[in-house]
């Protein structure tokens, strides 16, 4: 349930056509790029627990030596002694020690511990990392530090981010268009075809975008997303949108079946000589 939630699919107030569902985990399942983060991932889990499993932790039963102070719980037994004693010399002549920080104490080596603060893991998503799969070892890297902060009770944030839209940039637009085999199946020609593919779209939490975003995220592609600007222009927001996102001259636009506002964008691309492909229509 948390898992359909996270991806947008529904939640408790509706239904998931299960066969739906299970078509969508399939094509993750047995992604190449999300298996080979997954290895990695495990490694480094089973490095960490295994190193969690030998630390060694100092308590104040390790004592290294002896110094002088006044604190009566370390004292040495010679001093105690003399402090507990029946002569009145020895003993004023201890407490006045103690009181002056002269007296002998044991020496402890132990670690203080401090509170366990948040953890932010920032992992760099721009084209750069793709080369030499950089990008895999972050991701699995962020995903053990994730295991680890859960072990521990810890809070964290995992943040992506890149530079800019590095890479062959393909915008996509669409309306409440829902055909996720046919979606991910163009995506997946097209990223073959570009392997340094950057996805452009407006970020729209259902429908064809949604189902793009998700195939992106899937895919460990790079994402760039363009929402309207709804207070700054109202009723005009999706169109400039539109305008924004056709400036960075994407090679080329995706479109399935939508509103006004898809075909607004198709009209402009295909003015600026932006290849066009059009699915489901």
């Amino acid at each position: 349930k948390d898992t359909a939630e996270g991806l947008g699919l529904g939640d408790d107030r509706g239904h998931i056509d299960t066969k739906e569902l299970a078509k969508y985990f399939e094509k993750i399942r047995n992604d190449e790029f999300l298996r080979k983060i997954m290895v990695m991932a495990g490694r480094m889990r089973a490095m960490c627990q295994a190193l969690q499993r030998t630390k060694l932790t100092h308590g104040q039963d390790d004592t290294v030596g002896v110094e002088l102070g006044g604190d009566i719980s370390r004292l040495v037994p010679s001093e105690l002694a003399q402090l507990a004693c029946d002569i009145p010399e020895l003993e004023l002549l201890a407490l006045d020690r103690v009181a002056r920080r002269q007296a002998l104490c044991r020496k402890y080596r132990g670690i203080d511990k401090l509170g366990r603060g948040p953890i932010v893991v920032v992992v760099d998503e721009s084209g750069s990392m793709k080369r030499n799969d950089k990008i895999i070892a972050a991701k699995a890297l962020a995903l053990t530090m994730a295991w680890l902060a859960r072990q521990q009770k810890r809070w964290i944030a995992l943040v992506g981010f890149a530079g800019g839209p590095e890479g062959t940039r393909i915008a996509f637009s669409g309306g409440d268009y829902q055909a996720y085999d046919l979606i991910w199946s163009v995506l997946d020609a097209t990223h073959q075809k570009y392997p340094d593919m950057v996805l452009l779209h407006g970020g729209t939490p259902k429908g064809a975008e949604m189902i793009a975003a998700r195939w992106a995220d899937a895919r460990g592609v790079t994402q760039v997303v363009f929402k309207p600007d709804w207070k700054s222009h109202g009723k005009a927001a999706p169109f400039k949108r539109n305008d924004k996102m056709l400036e960075i001259l994407p090679q080329g636009l995706i479109a399935t079946p939508g509103s006004g506002i898809t075909e607004n964008i198709v009209d402009k691309a295909r003015k600026l000589g932006i290849r066009v492909k059009r699915i489901g229509v």
